[in-house]
């Protein structure tokens, strides 16, 4: 795990304990705190906190193909393993979710989240794949993390799971079919996908012999000093995308996405929300849900029922 011992540091610190006094955790959940169901971590502080394992916030950087990619992480408190939930930012990440990370804290699940590459600090430039390996890193950051017994979060390597929003959906529904292993993905309000696609600025190029203007200027305006999401040179994005049509292209998989454990809600705002469920339906899945709800894009005005709906479906759902 790539500075490791830094990482097993920082959150040592956050933890309030030496290295020499992490124990492994035990096999039960939710020790040393109140069933779930005898209080609301809506709107209630979980009802007992052992001192000895007291809940985690902690933040740090994490390495990922040489660039440090800013990385957040929250446990409930006890000494777990609990199952750890991955959250996704769209593009560039304005909208964080966080009152939902600490709601899921309090329901008794890790939370992690993290700026991808070319996000808001975090080092190196953004590109469609880029993306997608970020996410990867990130799981196995966890998954290491679990296996190593000084690392002291108290996490169960074989329950992960996405919430994804935005752009960060799609990279939700991408990531779940190619790392192993993830219990499910709840998408909210999703891209699907660049815009132009692939296979459309594929055919573009090879008509006019070059990316479009349009391209050209949303490319540079993320190469000025400042910008929230980085690139590294103009065309750079476009080159990536290219390379990768098939790869990125969601809609062409869907025949596998639908095997997938998929919690798909939508705005009305979104056009995508009867594309991705149409098609995903047609192959018959046995493990979707899908809901539209009268919002806008970051549910503003419902976040409180947003949260209840996260709580249910990992609670309930999820990890079964």
């Amino acid at each position: 795990m790539n500075n490791k011992k830094n990482i097993i540091y920082l959150i040592s610190l956050a933890l309030g304990i030496g290295l020499s006094g992490c124990p492994a955790p035990d096999d039960s959940i939710h020790t040393n705190v109140e069933p779930l169901a005898e209080f609301d971590p809506i709107s209630m502080d979980r009802p007992a906190i052992d001192p000895d394992y007291e809940p985690i916030s902690a933040g740090f950087p994490i390495d990922v193909d040489g660039s440090p990619i800013q990385f957040w992480w929250w446990s409930p408190g006890g000494r777990g393993p609990y199952p750890t939930i991955v959250m996704l930012h769209g593009s560039p990440g304005i909208e964080r979710n966080l009152d939902i990370a600490r709601v899921l804290q309090r329901a008794g699940f890790n939370v992690a989240t993290f700026t991808h590459r070319g996000h808001w600090g975090s080092e190196g430039f953004m590109t469609p794949t880029n993306g997608l390996e970020d996410i990867a890193a990130v799981v196995d950051w966890i998954r290491a993390c679990a296996d190593d017994p000084e690392c002291p979060p108290p996490i169960d390597p074989a329950r992960i799971a996405y919430l994804g929003h935005s752009y960060g959906g799609w990279r939700a529904m991408l990531s779940i079919m190619e790392v192993p292993d993830i219990s499910c993905a709840v998408v909210l309000d999703t891209s699907l996908g660049p815009s132009p696609s692939g296979e459309e600025l594929r055919k573009y190029v090879a008509e006019h012999g070059d990316i479009p203007p349009e391209e050209k200027e949303w490319e540079k305006s993320k190469t000025l000093p400042g910008s929230p999401a980085r690139i590294e040179q103009v065309g750079a994005w476009s080159a990536d995308l290219l390379a990768n049509v098939d790869r990125l292209n969601l809609m062409a998989q869907v025949d596998e996405l639908a095997k997938q454990k998929l919690f798909v809600l939508s705005s009305s705002l979104v056009d995508n929300y009867s594309t991705l469920v149409q098609a995903l339906e047609e192959h018959g899945p046995e493990r979707l849900r899908t809901e539209l709800w009268e919002t806008d894009h970051h549910f503003n005005g419902r976040r409180v029922e947003l949260a209840r709906a996260m709580v249910d479906y990992f609670t309930e759902d999820c990890f079964d």
